[in-house]
């Protein structure tokens, strides 16, 4: 967590712009670092650092990865955190149906079958 902190101190004013690679990668870091430590509110920061700064959505995906974690451990937000979960899919390109029809469930079975 220091390090990381004492990483972020030193970048300069307009770090986004002049070192965005090393900036997503400090916040990104950093997020995941106070999301270990229980320190939800500075990992809610850094994740937003993240996300209101990222030029790309790929460039969003630890960051989202983290987020995802962060709703999964948390009891009451697992809803919260399949639709996020869900979200994040489909910006990736997989669409899910709402409510998959029994037609929808067997043809996905039959095919994990012949897989297996």
């Amino acid at each position: 967590s220091t390090c990381v902190k004492r990483g972020i101190s030193f970048l300069s004013v307009g770090h986004w712009e002049s070192s965005y690679r090393l900036s997503m990668e400090l916040f990104s870091q950093s997020a995941l670092v106070e999301w270990a430590l229980g320190n939800t509110e500075q990992m809610m920061r850094s994740l937003d650092e993240v996300f209101n700064n990222a030029n790309r959505f790929e460039d969003t995906l630890r960051a989202a990865h983290v987020k995802l974690a962060y709703l999964r451990m948390t009891g009451n937000c697992l809803a919260e955190a399949f639709a996020y979960g869900f979200q994040i899919l489909e910006q990736l390109g997989e669409s899910f149906p709402a409510t998959p029809g029994n037609e929808i469930i067997v043809q996905e079975m039959l095919g994990t079958k012949q897989l297996v």
